[in-house]
This record gives C-alpha cells, sequence and structure tokens, in this order.
C-alpha cells in the first residue's frame, strides 16, 4: 500500500486561466487525489514533501510536434536527408527538449519517416 503524498508550499498551475496560487496538492499511488488553496488540506501519516515556493503544474501536450525534424531551439540544419540512425537520435533529442519545456506528451504531425516520432 501507498502512503499518501502530500506536496506543500507550492504555487500552483492548473491551466485553467486562472493565476496560480499557494496551495497543497494530495497525490495517493499514481493519482493526484486533492488540490488545495492555502493550508486548507492536511492527511495525518502522509509523506509531506516541501516544494520550497516552487511552482507544480500538470505536464504540457505539444499538439503539433516533428520530433524527426533535425532543427530544434538547440540546434539549426538546412538538410532533411540524414541517415535513419542520425535521425533516430535527433529524434530523441527533440523528445529530451520537449521534456526539459515541461511537456509530457507530444502529438506528431508528421515525420521523415517510418518509426521515428512514435
Amino acid at each position: 500500500m501507498h502512503v499518501p503524498l502530500l506536496i506543500t508550499n507550492v504555487r500552483i498551475f492548473d491551466e485553467t486561466g486562472a493565476e496560480p496560487f499557494p496551495g497543497r496538492v494530495l497525490v495517493e499511488g499514481d493519482r493526484i487525489r486533492a488540490v488545495a488553496r492555502g493550508d486548507e488540506l492536511s492527511v495525518p501519516g502522509a509523506r509531506v514533501i516541501d516544494g520550497d515556493g516552487g511552482t507544480l503544474m500538470p505536464g504540457m501536450i505539444e499538439s503539433h510536434a516533428h520530433l524527426a525534424f533535425p532543427s530544434s531551439v538547440e540546434r539549426i540544419i538546412p538538410s532533411f536527408g540524414l541517415p535513419l540512425e542520425e535521425s533516430l537520435l535527433v529524434s530523441v533529442q527533440n523528445a529530451r527538449i520537449l521534456l526539459d519545456y515541461g511537456c509530457t506528451s507530444a502529438y506528431s504531425g508528421g515525420t521523415l519517416g517510418p518509426r521515428l516520432d512514435v
């Protein structure tokens, strides 16, 4: 059985269009069970993590990705004709860049070859 996890002292960005707000988030297992403003939520026996005033937000979705395209925010490559192996490495690098920017999902808008941005 999982011990509940209570994340405190965070600014919550909930992607509703509202301003981020100070609050707490309760996680049980692999699910968010509650989000509360301020100090309204306490759970006896929960493991507490102090967010140190940081921002807590859900993962974002890149709704039109081209992971196999060789140009990215880190480098510009004027050619699309890379060898398959290098194209695969470019796809992995671009996926890492999206993760670094907070995207946890990417919907393919097309790719340069089969199985490059599954």
